[in-house]
């Protein structure tokens, strides 16, 4: 008589083993019951979020960045998943879109420091150093205000040994 506890035990709850597998590290687990969420109710942030980092922890960026996209379009969390996304893009060697991503968020006074961080890795990664140099002062012309922006024009600017210039720009 054993089996009919299971046979009644009544609905999968797959929010709550989704989050015991994810939290446990046991993503391969983790993964089926997140998707079942999702195609039941393809709008569950929660679901996206969690399925989003799984990959991201997996080394599956191409399937995370569709649903980082998605929960980048609107949102009290959008800078975050947005920052994620450029990660990811990066992580697939998307960096154009990486960056593109990174420049609208400094222009909407978005980015953070992780974000100024994954900008200089993608800019690194995609570019010379004349190129690089020629980002930050394009950004300068367009009279973004920074920090990050003013310490790499001052970098540029010493060593072009225009030290007027970056003393100027120094006070």
């Amino acid at each position: 008589m054993a089996w009919w506890k299971f046979w009644f035990a009544g609905p999968t709850n797959h929010h709550e083993l989704a989050r015991k597998e994810y939290n446990s590290k046991r993503y391969q687990k983790a993964e089926p019951h997140l998707q079942i969420l999702l195609r039941k109710d393809p709008n569950d942030e929660w679901a996206k979020d969690v399925l989003s980092r799984l990959y991201m922890n997996t080394n599956q960026h191409d399937k995370a960045i569709p649903l980082l996209r998605n929960l980048a379009e609107s949102g009290p969390d959008k800078v975050i998943y947005l920052h994620r996304l450029s990660r990811s893009l990066l992580a697939a060697n998307r960096i154009h879109e990486s960056i593109s991503i990174l420049k609208t968020m400094i222009y909407d006074s978005e980015i953070d420091d992780e974000g100024w961080e994954l900008l200089q890795h993608c800019l690194k990664k995609e570019y010379d150093k004349e190129q690089i140099d020629t980002f930050w002062k394009e950004l300068a012309l367009e009279n973004v205000s920074s920090p990050h922006i003013d310490i790499e024009i001052i970098r540029i600017d010493l060593q072009a040994s225009e030290l007027t210039a970056a003393a100027h720009r120094i006070q």
